[in-house]
């Protein structure tokens, strides 16, 4: 594969994995429940989610796709990614974990 072919891939494939976690947040409503609220049980499940990170499994599943993307500096591009994803507070790990929290509260995502 030539560079100028190579280099596209590598560029889609570290965006793609920086794009994990810099999501917007999500968006919570329930019925007869005011801002206040919502931003209390908002800030209670972001302190849970804090408790949770990036497991094995997932990083090396994004090495392995960065691998076959982009070879070996995919894989290394894909390393760095899990390293700022597991300092990242609102990873996408741990928006997931917020999500849940959100939804067994009662909470519906707003479209």
């Amino acid at each position: 594969m030539t560079i100028r072919m190579t280099l596209p891939l590598l560029a889609a494939a570290a965006a793609m994995l920086q794009g994990c976690g810099s999501a917007p947040d999500t968006e919570f409503k329930r019925p007869r429940t005011s801002l206040g609220v919502q931003k209390g049980d908002s800030d209670q499940c972001w302190k849970a989610a804090q408790k949770t990170n990036l497991n094995d499994e997932e990083a090396a599943g994004n090495v392995v796709a960065g691998y076959f993307v982009g070879g070996l500096v995919g894989a290394m591009i894909a390393s760095s990614a899990n390293e700022e994803a597991r300092k990242d507070p609102k990873n996408y790990t741990r928006r997931k974990v917020h999500d849940e929290c959100m939804t067994q509260r009662g909470y519906k995502k707003v479209e």
